[in-house]
């Protein structure tokens, strides 16, 4: 704290203040704080007041912490500052409103108010104000964040992909195989002749079956299609006699003619 020249007085006693502000600058619609003292040398300094005021006068300065009854004013009683007690310690601050953008800087001054001086003790301190950013400058701050993330875009993005990069659709990621032979898929047909020799298995097979009755087996060499004649011819002359055996069956005489020939008197 800087201490200012204590204000001359008829008596012994010596007032004192001290102001110290809590930062160098603030934003406009912030508030800069400062932190105010108040003490006395050689005796006591009784109905002692400790004012604010401020350049511009615009601004409205007030005490907040420190003061029971002047919180929330720009004017604090002290009563009496015994020389023998700590220095009294008073917090105030000056809100400066967004809106007010022709103020570049705020400076507060403490007064101290004791009677019997002929001075009263004064310091003033200088806080800067200066502007909020921009939309566009806090945007692009946003943008990069400490992880180096990106900002995520507002609204629906879509990006369409063309047909041409889909891997199943251009080939890319897809191969044919080539055409072989698959002969060597199914098994292996080896016709043996009628003078083969015959398997364990085969003649153990043939052994426990029964030949058929009036079946006969075609000579080696017989075509198929002219025993298939054959049977057709022996079908067709089957149903030929069969035909002429009903045509020619003798059929049976009326039953009136029978009664006549019974009823006939003898000669």
């Amino acid at each position: 704290m800087r201490p200012n020249a204590p204000a001359a007085s008829s008596s012994t006693e010596e007032l004192c203040v001290s102001l110290e502000r809590a930062q160098t600058s603030v934003v406009r619609g912030h508030s800069a704080q400062w932190v105010v003292g108040a003490w006395t040398k050689d005796g006591d300094a009784p109905g002692t007041t400790v004012r604010l005021s401020v350049t511009p006068t615009s601004q409205k300065p007030q005490f907040t912490v420190g003061c029971e009854k002047g919180d929330g004013t720009a004017s604090c009683g002290l009563s009496t500052v015994a020389s023998a007690s700590e220095p009294r310690q008073l917090e105030a601050q000056v809100t400066v409103p967004a809106t007010a953008t022709s103020v570049t800087s705020v400076k507060l001054t403490v007064t101290g108010v004791t009677p019997h001086v002929v001075k009263d003790p004064q310091v003033s301190e200088t806080v800067s104000v200066t502007t909020p950013p921009t939309k566009s400058s806090s945007t692009s701050t946003s943008g990069s964040t400490a992880n180096n993330v990106p900002p995520v875009p507002s609204g629906d993005v879509t990006s369409p992909l063309q047909v041409g990069d889909l891997p199943y659709l251009n080939g890319t990621g897809s191969a044919l195989s080539p055409g072989g032979n698959a002969s060597g898929l199914f098994p292996t047909l080896n016709p043996m002749g009628g003078s083969s020799q015959q398997s364990p298995t085969d003649a153990g097979s043939k052994a426990s079956t029964r030949p058929v009755a009036d079946d006969s087996a075609l000579p080696e060499g017989t075509s198929v299609i002219g025993a298939q004649l054959a049977g057709l011819g022996a079908l067709a002359v089957a149903f030929l006699l069969a035909v002429t055996r009903l045509s020619i069956r003798k059929r049976p005489a009326p039953a009136g003619a029978v009664k006549k020939i019974e009823n006939k008197p003898p000669e």
